[in-house]
C-alpha cells in the first residue's frame, strides 16, 4: 500500500489523464468497489451498474485526492454516495424496491440464508448503515459524513436497525425440530 503522499502524486498522474496510472488505479480498487456495490445493492446487475459508475467517479474525481484519508477509504465514500444515488434514481425510474441478495457470510449457510432476508426486510436507510457499520467497519462520523446526516440520526438507524433485524432473527428463526427435519432430508 502506498503512502498517502506517494497516493496524493499518484492520483496527479491519473488526473492528468495517464493511461498507465488509470489501469493500475482500477486494478487496484475494484475489487473493492465490486464488494462495496453488491454489499449495499441487492440486485446483481444494478450492482454491476454501480461498479461501472462508481469507478468512472473515482477516476473524474482524482484530481479530488487530497490525502487526507487513505485512497481506499476516499474511493468507498465515492463508491457508497455514487451507488446510492443510483439506487434512487433506479427506483424512482420503476417505482420498485431492489431485489435479491446481500453478501451475509457469517454462519451456517441456513442462518446466513436467514440473515439475508432480515436485511431485505430493513429500510434501505437501516440496511446501508449496518452495513456500513458493521459489514465495513465504518465510524459512526463516517457514516453520517457519507450520508450528510448527523451522528445522531447514524445512531437510530443503527438502533432500529439492529432491534429490527434482531426481531425478524427471533421470528424467522427455524425452531430445533425443524433443523432436525431439514438436516435429515438432506
Amino acid at each position: 500500500m502506498l503512502s498517502n503522499a506517494e497516493d496524493v502524486r499518484f492520483m496527479a498522474q491519473v488526473a492528468a489523464g495517464d493511461s498507465e496510472a488509470q489501469r493500475t488505479l482500477v486494478r487496484r480498487l475494484l475489487r473493492r468497489i465490486q464488494r462495496l456495490c453488491r454489499a449495499l445493492l441487492r440486485n446483481q446487475h444494478d450492482a454491476e451498474d454501480a461498479v461501472q459508475l462508481s469507478v468512472l467517479e473515482v477516476l473524474k474525481s482524482a484530481r479530488n485526492y487530497r490525502g487526507e484519508s487513505s485512497l481506499e477509504r476516499w474511493t468507498d465514500r465515492i463508491t457508497v454516495r455514487t451507488t446510492l444515488r443510483a439506487a434512487a434514481s433506479e427506483r424512482r425510474a420503476h417505482g420498485a424496491p431492489l431485489d435479491e441478495e446481500v453478501g451475509v457470510t457469517h454462519g451456517n449457510i441456513e442462518h446466513s440464508l436467514l440473515a439475508c432476508e432480515c436485511l431485505d426486510r430493513l429500510s434501505e436507510r437501516q440496511r446501508s448503515v449496518l452495513i456500513l457499520r458493521h459489514g465495513l467497519e465504518y465510524s459512526i462520523e463516517e457514516i453520517a459524513e457519507l450520508f450528510a446526516i448527523s451522528p445522531n440520526t447514524v445512531k437510530d438507524r443503527l438502533l432500529r436497525g439492529r432491534s429490527a433485524l434482531r426481531r425478524d432473527l427471533q421470528r424467522d428463526e427455524p425452531s430445533p425440530a425443524r433443523r432436525l427435519r431439514v438436516a435429515g432430508d438432506e
